[in-house]
């Protein structure tokens, strides 16, 4: 099975995300004491007031009603944002799931979790060049199973160096060998 999961840095944390919807019923609560209170015309502009896309609020028959189940929506929403932020909450979430059978133990340490990642990042990089950048934000020993000569070019190699010979894997093993034969 396979995910794509977002990075997209803009999910609020769960913090967040309970003072936004503790804001949205506030503001839900005041809306609604206003259109008691409302003649006609305001209520037209209470209406039109209302963002149906993120309020609480629904539109029903011309009047405003409290709806939960936009409450639960976003609140789902919200859980699923959170499940697909990374590779390693991905993992997680599937690994809580009641739904799937669990062919793994549930207690995976951050090594499993970096492997986890590296191997997702490598189904999903194309090129070297974007899998050597990665590992350079990133750096973990998962990356060395297979590119053990990314250990080299972090030791010898400055990122603009590696930019100036266009990210070649040979001609970047060179230059770390004249390195290393000055040393």
């Amino acid at each position: 099975m396979v995910h794509i999961y977002s990075t997209n840095d803009n999910i609020p944390s769960d913090e967040d995300f309970k003072l936004e919807m503790k804001h949205k019923e506030e503001d839900a609560v005041t809306l609604l004491s206003l259109w008691g209170k409302a003649d006609k015309k305001e209520r037209e502009t209470l209406i039109s007031r209302v963002n149906v896309e993120t309020d609480l609020l629904s539109i029903e028959d011309g009047c405003l009603v409290y709806n939960e189940l936009k409450k639960q929506s976003f609140i789902k929403k919200h859980k699923i944002r959170q499940a697909y932020k990374s590779g390693k909450n991905l993992w997680t979430f599937y690994n809580k799931s009641e739904k799937f059978e669990q062919s793994k133990q549930l207690s995976l340490d951050k090594k499993e979790f970096d492997r986890f990642d590296v191997q997702l990042a490598r189904a999903i990089i194309i090129s070297y060049e974007q899998l050597l950048k990665d590992y350079l934000e990133h750096p973990s020993e998962e990356y060395y199973e297979e590119n053990p000569e990314f250990k080299d070019f972090r030791l010898y190699l400055t990122e603009k160096e590696m930019n100036s010979l266009r990210w070649n894997k040979e001609k970047m093993m060179q230059v770390v060998s004249d390195k290393k034969k000055l040393q």
